[in-house]
């Protein structure tokens, strides 16, 4: 697999850096992250590729030698998670995509996630609440309620992935989504949007008039 290629499978949009064969960035713009990759070799025993990072930006980090995929992706989330609360999640679905995706990509099963704000829509917190199989994911919304009064949350943004990288939703998407939102108006939460998570593509239920 090249860079591009897993450009590709994360959704990220991808170019090659101008001045040397080896050098390529992978590029991740939610709050100017710009992650630059020297060099891709593979593991010897496994032959899973292996990145050489030089630097993420505009926080610099240099890491020596290579890091696998996996590594790749959860330093990736990190940063990209330190620079949550900057997003205006309720104006610019654009920019929760591509939090979520970050924050979702790679997941082999179905992974369902929330988005927890305050009374001035300020993140408090990002989590995974329920993991399932490769095609289902099964959703409590008492214990989604819960976790919102222990946060004291006033709304929430739900997000889950689709692995086989097609973002329409199911009929139990839309079903869960009413159940959630009906369980949360009993404690005046908002629920302002459920995002499917695609493979480069995305969802919104509040875009799509679903919420």
């Amino acid at each position: 697999m090249c860079l591009s290629g897993v450009a590709e499978k994360l959704g990220w949009p991808y170019e090659s850096a101008r001045g040397g064969l080896s050098q390529q960035r992978l590029l991740h713009d939610t709050s100017n992250l710009t992650i630059g990759v020297f060099n891709m070799s593979y593991d010897s025993h496994t032959a899973k590729p292996l990145f050489q990072v030089l630097a993420i930006e505009p926080d610099v980090y240099q890491i020596k030698g290579y890091i696998c995929f996996d590594e790749l992706l959860e330093l990736t989330a990190k940063l990209i998670k330190e620079r949550a609360k900057r997003i205006d999640y309720v104006s610019s679905p654009q920019a929760s995509y591509k939090f979520l995706s970050a924050c979702l990509a790679g997941k082999e099963n179905e992974v369902f996630a929330a988005i927890f704000l305050d009374t001035q829509n300020g993140v408090i917190c990002f989590e995974e609440l329920f993991r399932g199989t490769l095609d289902s994911c099964a959703v409590h919304p008492r214990e989604v309620v819960k976790r919102a009064i222990e946060l004291n949350a006033a709304s929430v943004i739900f997000a889950h992935n689709h692995p086989s990288g097609k973002a329409e939703p199911s009929s139990a998407d839309k079903l869960i989504t009413e159940r959630l939102k009906s369980a949360l108006t009993l404690i005046d939460v908002r629920v302002l949007d459920h995002f499917v998570i695609g493979v480069g593509e995305y969802v919104s239920f509040a875009e799509r008039g679903l919420i």
